[in-house]
C-alpha cells in the first residue's frame, strides 16, 4: 500500500473486532462490522451495528514543514520497494529483506528534502439497530486503544511508525431512517492523523553495517 492507503487502512484495522451483546447475540459478542464508505454505499449491503470509516480532507500541514537534505528513522512511504537487497561494504556480500515489508534496521534513511507534511481527517460514523449497541460501541471507542479524548495513536504497519490519532469531533448522537421506515441510530466522530509525502527516492542508506547504497533517484 502507500500514502493515504496505510493510514485508512490502519484505521479500519484498528476499529475492527469490537463486539457487542445482548439476550440473543452469539457466544462472545455479536461482531461490528467495520467498512469503508463508498459512493454506491446502500444500506441493505452493510448488517448492523456496524462503523463506517470515510475519508473526509488531506491538507498540508504547514506547521510541521522543514526543508533541506535530511536522514529519517524510519522507512518513507515511497521507499523503492523494487529494492531486492543492499550490500554490506564490509564484506560484499548482500544482505536481502523482504521487498514490500517495512525495514526499520536498514535505517537511517537519506532523502535530499524533508517529506511534505500532511494531515489527513477521517469521519467515523457508528451505526445500530439498537441504541444499547451504539452506546456499547461508544463506551469501547473512548478507550485509549481506540478514539480516545487525548493520547490517542495508530499503529501503521507499513513502515513500523506509530502516528498520533486526534479526536477532532465526537461523539456526535442523531438517528435516521433507513429505505423501510426503520430508524438506525448513530454516533459520528471527526479523527485526525498526520502523514507525510517522500517526493524524492531514497538516496541512500546508512547504517551500522551497510554504509553506501545508492539508489536511483526518482519523483514519486
Amino acid at each position: 500500500m502507500t500514502w493515504l492507503h496505510d493510514e485508512g487502512l490502519a484505521l479500519k484495522t484498528k476499529l475492527a473486532n469490537l463486539k457487542v451483546v445482548d439476550a440473543n447475540a452469539p457466544v462472545g459478542g455479536r461482531p461490528v462490522q467495520t467498512y469503508f464508505r463508498m459512493p454506491e454505499y446502500e444500506v441493505r449491503d452493510h448488517s448492523y451495528p456496524n462503523i463506517i470509516v470515510e475519508y473526509t480532507d488531506v491538507k498540508k500541514a504547514s506547521d510541521r514543514e522543514h526543508r533541506g537534505a535530511t536522514t529519517l528513522p524510519y522507512q518513507p512511504a515511497q521507499f523503492d520497494r523494487n529494492l531486492r537487497s543492499v550490500i554490506n561494504p564490509q564484506t560484499g556480500q548482500p544482505v536481502d529483506y523482504d521487498p514490500g515489508v517495512s525495514a526499520p534496521s536498514l535505517s537511517p534513511f537519506k532523502v535530499k528534502d524533508w517529506p511534505i507534511p500532511y494531515d489527513i481527517d477521517f469521519s467515523v460514523v457508528v451505526e445500530a439497530r439498537i441504541q444499547n449497541h451504539l452506546l456499547q460501541i461508544v463506551d469501547a471507542l473512548a478507550l485509549i486503544d481506540y478514539l480516545p479524548a487525548r493520547f490517542g495513536y495508530l499503529e501503521i504497519a507499513s513502515d513500523d511508525t506509530v502516528r498520533s490519532l486526534e479526536l477532532l469531533v465526537g461523539p456526535e448522537f442523531g438517528a435516521r431512517s433507513d429505505a423501510d421506515g426503520k430508524r438506525i441510530f448513530q454516533a459520528a466522530y471527526s479523527v485526525r492523523v498526520p502523514t507525510e509525502l517522500n517526493l524524492y527516492g531514497v538516496q541512500e542508506i546508512t547504517t551500522g553495517i551497510v554504509t553506501s547504497v545508492h539508489i536511483t533517484e526518482e519523483l514519486i
